[in-house]
């Protein structure tokens, strides 16, 4: 689908100004302690943090035990 009227040079310019770089997130490894960025593993004891029993966000009730 086209864009039914063309975007001004000061919409495109007010657009591009937000797509800057921001620095990345960094968090502590439970394991060592080093520094690693969220959501990845560990680089130096490449630990990987465990991950529930999810599912687009919500826990899947039959995979969790009720005992």
């Amino acid at each position: 689908m086209l864009p039914c009227q063309r975007k001004t040079r000061s919409q495109t310019r007010r657009g591009r100004a937000n797509k800057g770089l921001r620095a990345p997130g960094f968090t502590r490894c439970p394991n060592c302690g080093s520094v690693r960025r969220h959501h990845t593993a560990c680089p130096d004891c490449l630990y990987v943090p465990p991950r529930g029993p999810r599912q687009n966000g919500f826990i899947l009730e039959h995979l969790v035990s009720e005992d």
